[in-house]
């Protein structure tokens, strides 16, 4: 919904009234794109014109959906039926028309409105920014992609006027862009954040990009600027706005905060700063080089804001990843696939390439980038810092594409396996020869390296599981700011993650100051040391056959009866780690809490015990507190009378997910994460959601009214309907009782939801799409987050750990990572 009203926008463009059909006040939408129109009768259609697509041509299609007031190009060239009712509003052009509507909305807005330009960073901080302040002030900002000249129109119409304050992101590609959006956005401050060579296309020089970005300092009251922007573009400002107040960071000089020391902590960095005579410190739960710089600029925005204290300083730890641009996806010949196509400047592959490095340091690494779009004279720059960016990185292969990399070759000293294009590559063979490497795919959008992509995949099925790693590492967060300090963490990854894969999560746990990682099995843990996870392993079903494994994979076994710890004893001579289990209630495995005198005159000297620990039964149940406070009890004396007897304390751990939540008695030494890490957990926690079943449709067909559907013909109807064929069935983990009963299961496409017709099929299902403006090959969601897992697992009689880990191996794990 927008801002301003129907009357509003005739009287600004055309100043009077519509003729005819009078419309409704509010609310009303702005519609550009005919799939999203769902009842338009309430809506403006504004027939934008770009490279590839002429607004004017789907007019027609907008009205017969419900569309009557249509915002059109005096001149055009493609002619459209007037029809009864129809409202236009010729304009020269429909883009500026927007524009002019959304400064309009603009001077509604009677807060402080803060503008953001840089080449990097600005979504970044722009999102922290709303991260550090929603907690004690209304904060509104525009839309992560909202930063083009229509993007920046879309988001003042929309914005929320009862913010105190708003953050909006301008993103430009040419010389006078950043004149239009200053004069849309009207900020009474800007950010300036880190200068690069990112979106060097349109513009003659560096130095004329930064004069442009520097457009949005035009009459602000407060300017931040980060260290290393050009400060030729800046003084202009500073000279002809002596009002102004500008403050900004650097490692050295004068600037208002002074960046002394970065210290790695865990899974973070310790940041130490000077303001004038004073130091200060926080901690960013980040690492890398761009994020403590971003982080720096917020320390300065605070400050500019006046919210910068020791509160807010403690926030910046639990700040959050932004979602994301990384897709992992598995290839062919032992290889994985990390696309990262979204942007081509050199700081983005610097950064690319060293999370690639983190993430898989035990497979050969290769590199395959494009064009950076670098104009001739800017060549011997680039090349200069892409040498350096390579010199610094362990690459097996380099592979570059395009005409100017091309015919620089010469400059380069690293080995690099040079292509014209992206079809020369294809026909020479050598991505066949890539085998059990990491392989980043980093390219401008003009180049479609997406195809290289699809051939390098491992080719299944279109049915998809898909695994956001950035809201994982966001959960895992979730629950380590509730324990006390010094309280461990255990990740459980067994069954392969619970169904999202295995090494590909351990990698990114092992981040997170996670000190151990949770197994059913040994054999799980092959897979994870042979990628690069070192972290210690506790293995739940441990088998003394299996005792060279042990000692091989360096897995620590755990012991749940005395007949098992003799059988182990004889097996095995060496020194080893192991961990005991009580059974305080669950009646599963597990020594008998009056085994402790017994089990500690037991265990070998050789054997260390690393931690004593027992299962809550009924932790998520609050009728059954009681019991779960029994079973915190019971294993509480054992483990400390288990502990006298050894001479030693190993640690007691009996929480999992929701005892971590609703029992901080039960948290004690380390606690167990489990589904809640994977975002399913009760409605009380702050979870993102991680695990995303997704398809598409690979055929639509009309059937007849009376004609059921699929085996047993079930699901009649008394009129023809639009049908939908999806390539997953409950081979695939769709569980066939979703759709036995009366009540048919839905999926959702583009947000809406379409029900599940007819028995579900080993490998297909079809959904009714009647009511839907769809299309083979759109995407369809089966959970995820327009459908929760724990819904699905109610409709079908289980829970939610039965879904997740019941999703058949062939169907493709994609992984997503900031």
């Amino acid at each position: 919904m927008i801002n301003i009203s129907f009357g509003e926008i005739y009287e600004e463009l055309l100043g009077s009234g519509p003729l005819g059909h009078s419309p409704s006040e509010f609310p009303i939408e702005i519609y550009y794109d005919t799939r999203r129109i769902r009842d338009g009768k309430n809506g403006i259609f504004v027939a934008l014109k770009t490279e590839s697509q002429d607004g004017h041509s789907y007019i027609e299609e907008a009205y017969s959906k419900g569309v009557r007031h249509f915002i059109v190009a005096e001149n055009t060239e493609v002619s459209f039926p007037i029809l009864p009712e129809m409202n236009l509003l010729a304009v020269p052009n429909p883009l500026k028309a927007l524009q002019q509507l959304a400064k309009r909305s603009r001077k509604k807005f009677k807060g402080l409105m803060v503008g953001i330009t840089g080449s990097n960073g600005k979504t970044v901080v722009k999102e922290w920014m709303y991260q550090l302040l929603a907690g004690e002030m209304s904060v509104w900002r525009s839309p992560r992609s909202h930063n083009s000249q229509f993007g920046v129109a879309l988001s003042l119409l929309s914005m929320d006027l009862k913010a105190l304050v708003a953050f909006v992101e301008t993103g430009i590609s040419a010389k006078g862009e950043m004149a239009i959006l200053q004069n849309m956005i009207e900020p009474h401050m800007t950010i300036f954040t880190h200068f690069g060579d990112a979106h060097s296309t349109g513009f003659a020089t560096e130095d004329e990009k930064a004069e442009e970005k520097a457009i949005l300092l035009k009459d602000v009251h407060m300017a931040v600027i980060a260290k290393g922007v050009p400060v030729q573009a800046i003084n202009p400002y500073k000279t002809n706005q002596r009002l102004t107040k500008y403050m900004g960071w650097d490692t050295e000089g004068k600037a208002s905060f002074i960046l002394k020391k970065t210290e790695s902590v865990g899974a973070g960095t310790q940041i130490t700063m000077t303001h004038k005579t004073q130091d200060m410190s926080f901690y960013l739960p980040f690492k890398d080089k761009a994020s403590i710089h971003n982080a720096m600029t917020c320390v300065c925005v605070l400050y500019a804001l006046e919210r910068l204290s020791d509160k807010t300083l403690k926030r910046f730890a639990d700040l959050k990843p932004i979602q994301n641009r990384l897709v992992f996806t598995p290839g062919k010949r032992g290889n994985e696939i990390i696309n990262d196509s979204y942007s081509n400047d050199l700081s983005a592959l610097s950064i690319a390439v060293e999370f690639m490095q983190g993430q898989m340091p035990d497979k050969q690494k290769v590199l395959i980038f494009s064009d950076f779009e670098v104009r001739p004279e800017l060549s011997q720059y680039s090349i200069k810092e892409l040498n350096q960016i390579l010199n610094k990185l362990d690459l097996y292969k380099i592979i570059g594409i395009g005409p100017w990399l091309f015919s620089q070759q010469e400059h380069f000293a690293q080995q690099i396996h040079f292509f014209e294009d992206k079809a020369s590559l294809m026909a020479s063979g050598l991505l066949q020869e890539l085998s059990n490497c990491a392989i980043l795919i980093k390219g401008a959008r003009k180049f479609a390296l997406e195809e290289i992509s699809e051939q390098l995949e491992l080719k299944t099925h279109k049915t998809c599981l898909e695994i956001n790693l950035s809201a994982l590492q966001a959960n895992v967060k979730y629950y380590q700011n509730l324990l006390p300090k010094g309280v461990k963490t255990m990740a459980m990854v067994k069954a392969l993650s619970y169904g999202t894969a295995g090494h590909q999560v351990g990698r990114v746990l092992q981040t997170l100051g996670i000190q151990y990682l949770g197994l059913a099995f040994a054999s799980e843990g092959e897979s994870l040391r042979n990628n690069g996870v070192t972290l210690p392993m506790m293995v739940l079903n441990t088998q003394a056959e299996e005792m060279q494994a042990y000692a091989d994979l360096n897995l620590e076994p755990v012991i749940y009866s005395i007949e098992q710890l003799e059988q182990f004893s004889h097996a095995f001579s060496g020194n080893m780690n192991v961990h005991l289990e009580v059974d305080t209630g669950m009646h599963r495995l597990g020594f008998l809490p009056k085994d402790a005198q017994e089990l500690a005159q037991a265990i070998p000297k050789n054997f260390t015990v690393k931690s004593i620990f027992s299962h809550l039964a009924c932790a998520e149940d609050e009728t059954k507190d009681e019991f779960t406070r029994m079973q915190i009890q019971k294993f509480t004396d054992f483990a400390q009378e288990l502990s006298h007897s050894l001479g030693y304390k190993p640690l007691f751990h009996i929480a999992n997910t929701a005892g971590t939540h609703r029992h901080p008695q039960s948290r004690q030494d380390m606690v167990r994460l489990g589904i809640g890490m994977y975002g399913i957990a009760s409605s009380t926690e702050k979870l993102e959601n991680v695990v995303s079943l997704k398809s598409v449709i690979t055929q639509i067909k009309t059937v007849p009214a009376g004609d059921g559907i699929g085996y047993g013909q079930r699901h009649s109807a008394n009129h023809s309907r639009r049908i939908a064929i999806i390539p997953i069935g409950y081979a695939d983990g769709l569980m066939r009782c979703l759709n036995t009963g009366e009540q048919p299961w839905h999926v959702a496409i583009k947000g809406v939801l379409a029900p599940l017709v007819g028995n579900i099929c080993m490998d297909m299902c079809m959904i009714d799409v009647s009511q839907i403006d769809t299309n083979v090959g759109d995407e369809v969601e089966l959970f995820g987050e327009h459908i929760s897992i724990q819904s699905m697992a109610k409709a079908a009689g289980t829970i939610p750990y039965e879904i997740i880990s019941g999703i058949s191996a062939r169907v493709k794990r994609i992984y997503l990572q900031e």
